[in-house]
């Protein structure tokens, strides 16, 4: 049970363990809910301190690794149906990372999902063929890669 009184801070450190041992300057975690928001991979050290009482240890979490959201494949034509008339089916894609990267692939009808050949990145709205299926995935340095999407047009109805 928590030491009536007492206050958790927290600093972030890099997957090393390097950066700054918390102190009562440091961000306190906000009602002691346990919840710390992370934006880079990271490990997080924690410090509670009370008025009066010897701060405890400082603790240091493992790694807390952090993926890149997948990105969104968005049908910006309503076309993206087959049968759909030929340059009809125009696609977008968005990411909910801020700063990330997205790259796509897009494989013509009958070549399976098995062999993903170079993707390139991803620089506007762009129109399948017939047929075509695309995936996606989106990256930002320090962060893993997300996982790939597919968007395989004659699957959707």
């Amino acid at each position: 049970a928590p030491t009536a009184g007492s206050s958790l801070y927290y600093s972030l450190l890099d997957a090393a363990g390097s950066g700054p041992t918390p102190t009562n300057q440091s961000t306190p975690l906000a009602g002691g809910s346990g919840r710390v928001y992370l934006v880079a991979t990271a490990r997080i050290a924690a410090v509670a301190m009370a008025p009066g009482l010897i701060d405890s240890p400082v603790a240091v979490s493992p790694v807390y690794t952090v993926q890149v959201t997948p990105p969104q494949i968005v049908d910006t034509s309503g076309y993206c149906v087959r049968p759909a008339p030929a340059g009809a089916c125009r696609l977008s894609l968005y990411s909910s990372v801020q700063g990330s990267t997205i790259y796509y692939s897009i494989l013509p009808y009958g070549a399976g999902v098995g062999g993903w050949g170079p993707s390139v990145p991803y620089t506007g709205p762009f129109t399948l063929t017939a047929g075509d299926v695309i995936s996606a995935l989106a990256t930002k340095p320090g962060l893993v890669t997300s996982e790939r999407v597919y968007l395989d047009p004659a699957t959707r109805a």
